[in-house]
């Protein structure tokens, strides 16, 4: 695990964030929360095997070799709570989305079979089309011991990354229900109560920086960068979001080593002073020690 803020201006927060990042190495994590973590991903993996031998001509988008964001989002689910997070908004890319959804966001798996084997979706009287497997979604309310927070993973269109600013405008609306940040009492801050968690890709996160569009094709291939851009202006800032990037090189059309100029993924992210976190997907438990550092930096 490694981190990169020497970029972030403010002497400050740069000094905060290197303790806060020491800090984080003295946080324990108990017996049977390793043991749940592994339970987790176990999980996962006889999901996707299970899909394999009964489906193998599905294409499902499986979770392999990103297992180890289950612990993340389990910590993120139980100690959302504890940092006074009422509304948690998620939007995700394909990779990983069926297993997440199924396993910790109460997504009733036999609607998955049902489509995959090309059940009806809607009784025989309502005219109406589905969509593919890759773009359910779940809502629902977490109990924890600190409270309830509210949990909703986006509709997702096949033009993936451009649920990212929606996701932004639903947490953004958030605030405006509940009264909090700019639209709450005076001295209350954007992020207080409400929190986006964007999922991405490797490829997405570095390649999306343009928009073409031409007679009946529309590629959007900028949202990311426009998002980042939106972050800090006055009626769009939200105090800040959570980007896990799936670093697993497997983008749609490039290579890894054709894909980009710069050294990381993530060094788009720069330009806008936001720390950056690295972590080895073969070390689940350092997800733990990653949830609570980054829920600390939006707290």
């Amino acid at each position: 695990m490694t981190a990169e803020f020497m970029h972030i201006k403010n002497w400050e927060e740069r000094s905060w964030f290197a303790c806060r990042f020491e800090e984080m190495h003295r946080l324990e994590l108990r017996p049977e929360e390793r043991h749940r973590y592994a339970e987790s991903m176990l999980k996962s993996q006889n999901f996707d095997n299970f899909l394999a031998l009964k489906f193998p001509t599905v294409k499902r988008y499986g979770c392999e070799g990103a297992e180890s964001m289950f612990p993340f989002f389990i910590e993120l689910f139980d100690n959302a709570s504890s940092y006074d997070i009422e509304d948690l908004t998620i939007c995700m890319a394909h990779r990983g989305r069926l297993n997440l959804l199924c396993e910790l966001m109460h997504f009733p798996p036999v609607q998955l079979f049902r489509k995959i084997r090309g059940k009806l979706e809607f009784p025989e009287h309502v005219q109406g089309v589905g969509d593919v497997l890759s773009h359910f979604t779940s809502s629902f309310d977490h109990k924890t011991s600190d409270g309830t927070v509210h949990i909703m993973m986006m509709p997702n269109p096949s033009h993936l990354e451009a649920v990212n600013p929606v996701a932004m405008g639903r947490t953004r609306a958030r605030m405006l229900t509940k009264k909090k940040g700019d639209y709450g009492p005076i001295g209350g801050r954007n992020g207080d109560g409400v929190l986006c968690v964007q999922v991405h890709g490797d490829g997405s996160f570095t390649g999306q920086a343009s928009i073409l569009v031409m007679p009946y094709i529309t590629s959007l291939v900028g949202t990311i960068w426009e998002t980042l851009a939106m972050s800090q202006t006055p009626h769009f800032r939200l105090g800040g979001s959570i980007h896990m990037v799936i670093n697993n090189q497997l983008a749609y059309t490039a290579e890894s080593n054709i894909s980009r100029s710069s050294d990381h993924t993530t060094d788009i992210a720069k330009a806008i002073d936001a720390p950056i976190i690295h972590v080895n997907g073969d070390y689940p438990d350092v997800r733990f020690f990653i949830c609570h550092g980054a829920s600390s930096v939006l707290a």
